[in-house]
C-alpha cells in the first residue's frame, strides 16, 4: 500500500505543480491586461512592474490553487483509468476511496496552506499591491518628445521638434512657446538643434539649445520697444518635471479595508459594527418615540372632554376653530417622522452594506480553502469515470467546472451586496452547490458506473420513445373503440 500511495502522490504532484503555475500565470496576465493602459508610457522601472506582479501573484494564489487541484486531479485519475491502473488496483481489492486516501490527506494540507496564505500573506500583499497600483494609475506619462508633435505635458510650456536621433537625446529644429511668466504668448524660442537631459534627482530637465533666436514681447503698452529679439549660439533652459516623477504613497491609507485584514481583525470589526448598528437602531427609535404620543398641547386640550369617543371620531368632535391647527401640526409631525425614518433606513442600509463587506471577506478566507476539497472530489472521480488523461479534455472540463463555480460564487456575492440573503448562504452557495455533485460522482466512480457512456443514454432515449409510441397507439385504439 505504501508503494501505491507514493505512486498516486507522485502521479499527482507533477501535474499539480505545472497546472498551478499555468493557472497563476493566466490570472496574473488577466490582471495585466486590465491595467495595461494605466502602465504604458509612464516610465516604470522593471523593478516596479516586477513588484506589482509579485504582489498580485500572492493575492491570486488562493484562486489558482482550486483550479490547479481540479485540473490535476482530472488528469491524474484520467491517466490512471486510461492506463488500466485503476482497474488493476480495484481487482486487487483496493477501493477508489483508499486509492484517493493519500491525496485526501494532501488536500487537507493544501486547505490549511491556502487558509494561511489568505489570512496572513494576502492582507499584506493586498495593501502593497493596492498602494502600488494606485500610484501607477495616478502617475503622469513620462516626458517624451515626438517628431512634429506639440508636447503640452509641461505646465505653461509647449515644445515641438522636427526630428530626434535614435541614439542619445539630440533633437533638431526646436520650437518652444514659454508661457511661464503668465503674460500670454509673449515668448518664443527657436533653435536649429539642441540636447536635453535630466538632473540626477529627475526633478528637472535641461535643454542646451544651439544656433537659435529668442523672441520676447516686453510690454504691449510700450510701442517704442514692442519686442526683444536675441540671437544666441548656445543657451540653456531648465524646466521643472518633478510632477512626472513616480512616487510611492503611504500604505497606511488602505489599512482597515476589508481585504487588508486577518480573520481576527475582521471579527473585531464585525463585532464593533454590529454593536454600532444596534446603537443606531436604539438612537433612532428614541428619537422617533415622542412622535407616537399625544403630546400636542392643543390636542390634549380637548382630550378630557371626549372620554367616550373612539380615536377615529376625535377630529369630528373638535371645534372647527382648532381643527385646522391640529391637522397642520399632525401633518408636520408626520413629515418629520417620514423624513427621519427615510434617513434612518438609508443610513442603516449603507452601514449594513459596509458590514457585509467585512463578513464577505471573513467567509472568503474559508470558502477559498474549502473549494480545494470540493473541487478535488469533483475532479478525481470524474477523471476516474472518464478514463481520459492528457491535457486536452481535462483542461476543457476543468475550465468549465471552475467557471461554473466562479459564476455561482460571484452571484452569491452580488445577492449579499443587494441585501437579498444572509452572508453565509451567499458565500457558501458555490461550495454547497458543487459538493453534492462531488459526492454523487464519487459514489458513481466507486461503483464503476458508466455515466459517460453515450450508449447508455441512447438506449434510454430509445426506450422512452418506444414507451411514448405505445401510449399513443393505446390512445388511438381507445378512441376508435
Amino acid at each position: 500500500m505504501k508503494r501505491l500511495h507514493l505512486f498516486i502522490i507522485k502521479s499527482f504532484i507533477g501535474p499539480f505543480i505545472v497546472t498551478f503555475f499555468v493557472a497563476l500565470f493566466v490570472l496574473v496576465m488577466q490582471f495585466l491586461f486590465m491595467y495595461i493602459d494605466d502602465m504604458v508610457g509612464k516610465g516604470l522601472s522593471y523593478l516596479t512592474i516586477a513588484k506589482l506582479m509579485m504582489y498580485m501573484s500572492v493575492t491570486l494564489i488562493p484562486m489558482a490553487l482550486p483550479l490547479a487541484v481540479l485540473l490535476s486531479s482530472i488528469m491524474t485519475f484520467g491517466n490512471l483509468g486510461e492506463n488500466f491502473e485503476l482497474v488493476a488496483a480495484k481487482s486487487a481489492g483496493i477501493s477508489l476511496i483508499r486509492i484517493m486516501g493519500p491525496l485526501i490527506v494532501l488536500m487537507v494540507f493544501l486547505c490549511g496552506i491556502a487558509f494561511l496564505i489568505s489570512n496572513y500573506l494576502m492582507p499584506s500583499a493586498h495593501i502593497k499591491a493596492s498602494t502600488l497600483l494606485m500610484d501607477v494609475r495616478s502617475a503622469k506619462p513620462t516626458f517624451e518628445l515626438k517628431d512634429n508633435t506639440f508636447n503640452t505635458s509641461l505646465p505653461e510650456v509647449v515644445i515641438r521638434i522636427s526630428g530626434k536621433e535614435k541614439k542619445g537625446n539630440k533633437v533638431n529644429d526646436i520650437l518652444i512657446y514659454d508661457h511661464r511668466d503668465n503674460r500670454g504668448n509673449t515668448k518664443v524660442i527657436t533653435a536649429s538643434s539642441g540636447e536635453f537631459y535630466f538632473t540626477e534627482d529627475k526633478n528637472y530637465v535641461k535643454f542646451d539649445l544651439y544656433d537659435g533666436v529668442s523672441y520676447e514681447q516686453l510690454d504691449q503698452r510700450n510701442s517704442s520697444y514692442p519686442m526683444s529679439v536675441m540671437e544666441f549660439h548656445k543657451q540653456q533652459i531648465v524646466f521643472d518635471v518633478s510632477q512626472f516623477k513616480f512616487e510611492r504613497s503611504d500604505e497606511s491609507i488602505y489599512k482597515g479595508h476589508s481585504e487588508m485584514l486577518r480573520v481576527d481583525e475582521l471579527q473585531y470589526y464585525i463585532d464593533s459594527m454590529q454593536i454600532q448598528l444596534k446603537n443606531k437602531y436604539t438612537t433612532n427609535l428614541s428619537y422617533l418615540q415622542p412622535y407616537f404620543h399625544l403630546n400636542d398641547s392643543v390636542f390634549l386640550k380637548f382630550k378630557p372632554q371626549m372620554p367616550t369617543y373612539q380615536q377615529s371620531n376625535y377630529i369630528d368632535k373638535i371645534d372647527s376653530a382648532f381643527k385646522s391647527t391640529i391637522i397642520a401640526r399632525a401633518l408636520d409631525n408626520a413629515r418629520v417622522v417620514k423624513q427621519s425614518v427615510n434617513y434612518s433606513m438609508d443610513d442603516s442600509e449603507n452601514y449594513i452594506k459596509i458590514l457585509n463587506k467585512y463578513k464577505i471577506e471573513w467567509h472568503r478566507k474559508f470558502t477559498l480553502s474549502f473549494a480545494i476539497m470540493v473541487l478535488f472530489f469533483v475532479g478525481a472521480p470524474f477523471g476516474a469515470i472518464v478514463k481520459r488523461g492528457g491535457l486536452g479534455m481535462p483542461m476543457v472540463i476543468s475550465i468549465l467546472l471552475f467557471i461554473t463555480y466562479h459564476i455561482i460564487s460571484i452571484t452569491g456575492e452580488k445577492i449579499i451586496k443587494d441585501n437579498d440573503t444572509n452572508v453565509f448562504g451567499g458565500m457558501w452557495l458555490a461550495s454547497f452547490t458543487l459538493l453534492p455533485v462531488g459526492i454523487y460522482l464519487t459514489y458513481k466512480a466507486t461503483r464503476d458506473a458508466q455515466i459517460m457512456n453515450k450508449e447508455i443514454y441512447i438506449h434510454a432515449f430509445k426506450k422512452i420513445i418506444s414507451i411514448i409510441k405505445k401510449k399513443a397507439e393505446n390512445i388511438d385504439k381507445d378512441s376508435i373503440e
